[in-house]
């Protein structure tokens, strides 16, 4: 019986853990394609400076929760969002407007398939 309650306990540490997971990465993953959305807006506004701080802000926040994705997400899709990042902040240090406009939807929904690829389905669970 001692067993019994003991795998169950940790079954629901388990369980746990992956949701609080799940939460995170949604958490800022949307705090990260908030500020591209902001950094689309502002580009098609015509206010590159503006566009450029919220791809730089976007940036920070990957950065810092970076350890947290390449714990639970695919090294090669981390590997296209680095490298939509580095593209799109190439394109900002160029004239070509409508290049970065490009790459940085192409980064947004990069951004936005790390939480596609994470939803809470029985096989991410058990």
């Amino acid at each position: 019986m001692k067993r019994l309650w003991i795998s169950l306990i940790l079954l629901s540490v388990v369980t746990a853990a992956g949701i609080g997971n799940i939460c995170y990465l949604k958490s800022t993953v949307r705090t990260i394609t908030d500020e591209l959305d902001t950094a689309l807006e502002a580009a098609h506004g015509g206010d590159w400076a503006r566009s450029y701080q919220s791809l730089s802000k976007a940036r920070r926040n990957y950065d810092r929760a970076e350890a947290i994705f390449s714990a639970t997400i695919n090294e090669k899709q981390l590997d296209e969002v680095c490298s939509n990042f580095a593209r799109a902040e190439e394109g900002s240090r160029t004239d070509d407007h409508a290049g970065y406009l490009i790459e940085l939807s192409g980064l947004s929904e990069s951004v936005a398939d790390l939480l596609r690829s994470e939803t809470v389905t029985l096989g991410n669970l058990f």
